[in-house]
């Protein structure tokens, strides 16, 4: 299964046709129907039901769509996290303190846990 399958499947529901969706991705829309038959061939069930107006969800693209949003959901959180982890918003700090040297380093810490 592929983000853009879900992609363009979320986006085919959330605009309510085929068309629009390729526009809204900027793609054609021969593309999206590759990406939703794609999809329901990996599923083995139909998602939308489809007429020369509109598309609706089935019952299993009902399902599918709320994992499908999920996902994308999740997927979109990865860049803004590795950017905390890389501006150093975010992480692991390992210290290690010699015996004799906690009362240097507790304001240290303490400053540090309130940046």
């Amino acid at each position: 299964m592929e983000f853009r399958a879900l992609r363009a499947f979320a986006a085919v529901v959330r605009s309510g046709g085929f068309t629009l969706a390729a526009e809204q991705l900027s793609v054609t829309q021969p593309s999206i129907s590759k990406l939703i038959q794609q999809l329901e061939r990996e599923f083995g069930e139909i998602l939308l039901q489809r007429n020369s107006r509109n598309v609706a969800l089935t019952a299993a693209g009902e399902i599918v769509l709320g994992y499908a949003e999920k996902i994308l959901d999740e997927a979109d959180q990865i860049g803004p996290a590795l950017d905390d982890l890389n501006g150093l918003q975010r992480g692991v700090l390992r210290i290690g303190i010699p015996p004799l040297g906690p009362n240097l380093f507790v304001p240290m810490i303490s400053a540090y846990k309130l940046r």
